[in-house]
């Protein structure tokens, strides 16, 4: 088999693999992602012929890896996509959307809070144990308490008499506790659930001295 047809085989199975994903007007709309994109290992990529999306490439091989955000190690799993505007604009906007719904769940909302504060979080381990002493930062990362700042800040209004509004002190107390998005280990990870059924894993890690492991977000 030579090259142009390895490239040919290739570029079918990527396409076919995935013919019936929502329009990039669908995808913008949704405010759930219901539809998964197979991922893959980005190693050893043609440098061309090849689009996950479409099924005539053009240009160069583009490659985007799923954990972007990830703040630590060195992921590869992604997206392999060609040179086409709108090849590349679907892959963004689809990655996009995966951090943002679950950014606005009240879930997250909750861990970002017991990150911004350094607060333990509790696992339910396989024999039915909970476990109240794991962190979603290293101590390493471990930072001043949010709640301790906001209290500092307004006994230091009060000391001075300097009166703040209490829906400013609100924005202040949001916006910090928000900062700390991209603080919490989070990974997308593509599984098959016990319908054969490609669906996106939301896992988070979490630590305990020199331990630490992945648990899905559900179960924290």
């Amino acid at each position: 088999m030579d090259m142009t047809e390895s490239i040919r085989q290739l570029q079918e199975c990527y396409y076919i693999e995935k013919d019936k994903i929502p329009t990039i007007e669908e995808l913008i709309k949704k405010k759930n992602i219901t539809c998964y994109l197979p991922t893959k290992w980005l190693t050893m990529i043609f440098s061309s012929g090849i689009c996950q999306l479409c099924k005539n490439p053009k240009g160069q091989t583009h490659t985007y890896i799923l954990n972007y955000k990830c703040n630590y190690g060195d992921d590869k799993n992604g997206f392999i996509v060609c040179g086409k505007e709108e090849c590349n604009f679907y892959i963004k906007t689809y990655r996009d959307k995966l951090y943002h719904s679950l950014h606005h769940t009240k879930q997250w909302k909750e861990l970002l809070v017991k990150r911004a504060n350094n607060s333990f979080v509790y696992v339910a381990r396989s024999n039915g144990i909970i476990e109240h002493d794991w962190s979603l930062c290293t101590n390493d990362e471990k930072t001043s308490s949010v709640y301790d700042i906001v209290m500092t800040l307004i006994l230091c209004s009060k000391k001075n008499n300097i009166i703040i509004p209490s829906d400013i002190f609100e924005y202040i107390y949001n916006y910090l506790i928000y900062s700390y998005n991209d603080d919490i280990h989070l990974t997308f990870e593509n599984i098959l659930n016990r319908d054969n059924k490609l669906v996106m894993s939301q896992l988070i890690r979490i630590f305990k001295g020199d331990l630490c492991k992945k648990v899905p977000i559900d179960l924290l």
